[in-house]
C-alpha cells in the first residue's frame, strides 16, 4: 500500500483523490479511531469522516462522550424498534445504505501478536472476536495466519495502488505502542479502519487494519476483569473495521466511551446485520 503524510490538526478533514487508472478510481482509508481525550490525527477522507474518540480506560465508567465523538455528518444515527442505536462509518453517496465489505467473499485477516502482553491469549482473543463479528454479520472473517507486517498509521492516509485492487493485502490485526504508532499516545486502546474503494458509483470496503495498544492491554492483564475488558475493546475495534461508528448510547458496545458494556447491544447487532447484507 502507498501512503502520504498528513498535515494534521484536530477536527479537520481533508480530501484526497487518487486519479490514477481508468475513470480516476478513488480509494481511501476510512479510519475510525479509539483514542483518549484528545484527537491527534487529521484524516483525509472524501466522505467527510472525522476522527471519533473513546475515553481512556482510567476514566470513570459512564462519562459522557466528548463533544466531537460523533460519526460522519452524512451518517445519521438509526434507532431500532427495541430502542437500540447504531451508526455507520460511511454510507453510499446520496443514500443511507452503508458502505460494506463484499457479502460473498471472505475477509482475510492476518494477526501479528508481537507486542501483546500474552501472545497466545491475544491470538485467541482476536480469533474469538472475529468469530463474533462473523456470527453477527454473516460475513466470513477468515484467519489467514500469523504475520510479521507492522501497522501503517504513521502518515494517517493510505491508498491502494491501482495494480493492487484485484489482490489487496489481508486485514492486519496487530499490537503496537505510541513510539511506533503516535496515534496511540496517552491511554489509547486501539485504532481501526477499512479502505474504501469507489467504482461505478458504488463504494465498498477492500481491506483494513486494527491496531491494539500494547500498554493498555498490558495494564488490563493485571486487572481482575482485564480479560473481559480487553475482549470488549477488541470486539469494539472489529466493529469499526466492518463499518460501525460510535453512538452515544451506553448500552451499546459502540458507545464512544468505556463503560461496563461487554457485549453487543441491540443497536450494534442490527447495524452489524445490515453491514453483512451488502452487495457482492
Amino acid at each position: 500500500m502507498t501512503s502520504t503524510g498528513p498535515s494534521g490538526g484536530r477536527d479537520r478533514t481533508r480530501r484526497a483523490r487518487d486519479e490514477r487508472g481508468a475513470g480516476g478510481l478513488r480509494n481511501v482509508l476510512v479510519t475510525l479511531l479509539t483514542v483518549g481525550v484528545v484527537a491527534g490525527l487529521a484524516l483525509f477522507v472524501p466522505g467527510l469522516l472525522p476522527p471519533v474518540l473513546r475515553t481512556p480506560l482510567s476514566e470513570p465508567v459512564g462519562q459522557p462522550p466528548p463533544a466531537d465523538a460523533g460519526g460522519a455528518p452524512d451518517t445519521p444515527v438509526v434507532r431500532t424498534d427495541d430502542g437500540g442505536t447504531y451508526r455507520f462509518a460511511a454510507v453510499q453517496r446520496g443514500s443511507e445504505e452503508p458502505v460494506t465489505y463484499s457479502s460473498c467473499e471472505p475477509i482475510a485477516v492476518e494477526v501479528n501478536v508481537q507486542g501483546a502482553p500474552e501472545p497466545e491469549s491475544a491470538l485467541r482473543m482476536v480469533l474469538d472476536g472475529m468469530d463474533r463479528i462473523s456470527e453477527a454479520t454473516g460475513l466470513v472473517l477468515e484467519y489467514a495466519g500469523p504475520s510479521d507486517r507492522r501497522p501503517e498509521w504513521e502518515r494517517g492516509e493510505f491508498t491502494v495502488p491501482q495494480d493492487e485492487l484485484d489482490d489487496p493485502p489481508p486485514v492486519l490485526v496487530s499490537f503496537a505502542d505510541a513510539a511506533e504508532v503516535p496515534q496511540l499516545q496517552g491511554q489509547v486502546a486501539g485504532i481501526a479502519g477499512s479502505v474504501v474503494v469507489a467504482q461505478g458509483g458504488v463504494r465498498r470496503y477492500l481491506t483494513g487494519q486494527v491496531t491494539l495498544d500494547t500498554e493498555s492491554f498490558g495494564d488490563l492483564a493485571a486487572r481482575r476483569d482485564g480479560d473481559e475488558v480487553a475482549a470488549a475493546i477488541t470486539l469494539h475495534e472489529l466493529g469499526h473495521l466492518v463499518g460501525l461508528d460510535h453512538v452515544d448510547d451506553s448500552d451499546e458496545l459502540m458507545h464512544a466511551v468505556t463503560t461496563d458494556q461487554r457485549d453487543f447491544g441491540p443497536g450494534d447487532r442490527e447495524g452489524l446485520r445490515r453491514l453483512g447484507g451488502g452487495p457482492c
